[in-house]
């Protein structure tokens, strides 16, 4: 989903939503920024900003300059998390999502090919490989985005 606004500034701006519209699940902003209250800035995305007309047109899309992994949302979870992350760079990049028990043993590969630059959500269901609930605790997500590396820790909740 796609909102488009006209600013006062007479600038247009465009911010995309990832995934479907979900009226409960919608991010505002709000107090902390959004439905769970954790302050973390980092969605919306804004995509575009377009200049007055005649000008010599649409800027060209510009590539993030650094990858990046959001914190998941909500945290602690139950029964589903969203994991934002950006890629950077002028082409596709190989992008390697892995998320960890607390004894460092694999639980799930949620992704695993490459993406072009810009920001992309994914959602975590809780689920392990073969498709079984995983137990209340302590998990660990780690991302390789082209040749930078990150890692963060979330909660869930049964």
């Amino acid at each position: 989903m796609d909102i488009v606004l006209a600013g006062w500034d007479r600038g247009v701006y465009a911010w995309r939503y990832p995934g479907t519209f979900l009226a409960s699940g919608m991010v505002w902003p709000m107090f902390r920024h959004d439905n769970w209250h954790t302050g973390y800035a980092t969605f919306p995305v804004l995509t575009s900003v377009d200049t007055l007309p005649g000008d010599g047109g649409p800027p060209a899309p510009v590539a993030p300059k650094r990858s990046s992994l959001a914190q998941n949302r909500p945290n602690p979870f139950n029964p589903v998390t969203s994991i934002g992350f950006t890629v950077a760079g002028t082409g596709p990049q190989p992008v390697r999502i892995w998320i960890f028990d607390v004894r460092g043993r694999l639980v799930a590969t949620p992704v695993s090919r490459p993406f072009d630059p810009g920001y992309y959500e994914l959602r975590w269901d809780g689920r392990d490989r073969a498709g079984r609930e995983v137990a209340s605790g302590v998990y660990y997500y780690r991302a390789a985005i082209g040749p930078a590396t990150f890692a963060r820790k979330m909660v869930l909740l049964r």
